[in-house]
């Protein structure tokens, strides 16, 4: 899954797969990630991506 405008990516594999009551709690494992420092951060909250106030 992609988020477009997003200041990071990773590129994972899963690790372990554990227990946690009602849900599965997954491990990840970064295979590889891009940064772009210089992109304001994205915030999900209220079921969508938001920027922070400057």
């Amino acid at each position: 899954m992609f988020v477009h405008g997003a200041g990071l990516w990773l590129d994972c594999s899963v690790h372990a797969e554990l227990p946690g009551g009602d849900p599965t709690i997954v491990l990840l494992e970064v295979q590889a990630l891009r940064a772009e420092p210089d992109r304001a951060p994205l915030v999900f909250h209220g079921s969508r991506f938001r920027r922070l106030a400057v």
